[in-house]
């Protein structure tokens, strides 16, 4: 069963294989034989992708491209045209110039423009969701004021954390549910 926020499985197709043209594109461009990265759909956050590089031997590297699919599900055509390619330049800059080079440099943008022909922007625009906002709903009070707790810091001082106020330096004790209060 697929996951909420999980592209179709079309869309993975669609990824894969753009990535196995821009690398197959770069293998003849630079005269070398390039794999096509493993890519995964689990990037959280604001980054729209990235390049893991994993060193196995002194000449051996794998290499992994990790992408949002949240913001991949709403902008597809952009991660197929920027995105995707952004990455790909990364692994094959390491490949052709190795890794002393400035990630955004000028091997990276010759890559982008000569060889990918696309412009070579180092970050994204994309309208990205807000993160989560942790909830405090649980109020506890010291000697100088009222203080709000996660759930998570909640259950902690149930468990018997103790928690001191940094203003006034007594504990912090529990007065209850921001409803109640």
């Amino acid at each position: 069963m697929q996951k909420k926020d999980q592209p179709d499985s079309w869309q993975h197709q669609q990824v894969k294989a753009r990535a196995c043209l821009l690398v197959e594109h770069a293998n003849l461009y630079y005269r070398r034989r390039m794999l096509v990265p493993e890519i995964l759909f689990d990037l959280k956050g604001s980054t729209a992708g990235q390049l893991i590089t994993r060193t196995i031997t002194r000449s051996k590297k794998v290499y992994q491209i990790r992408l949002n699919h949240r913001l991949m599900k709403d902008n597809m055509t952009f991660f197929l045209d920027q995105v995707l390619p952004h990455e790909i330049a990364h692994m094959v800059v390491d490949r052709v110039y190795g890794a002393r080079v400035k990630p955004h440099g000028i091997e990276w943008q010759s890559v982008m423009r000569q060889c990918f022909q696309v412009d070579p922007a180092r970050c994204h625009s994309l309208e990205v969701e807000p993160a989560r906002q942790h909830r405090r709903d649980y109020i506890y009070r010291c000697d100088c004021q009222q203080h709000e707790f996660t759930a998570r810091r909640h259950k902690n001082a149930q468990k018997g954390s103790q928690y001191i106020c940094r203003t006034c330096g007594s504990e912090l004790m529990y007065e209850g549910l921001r409803s109640e209060v």
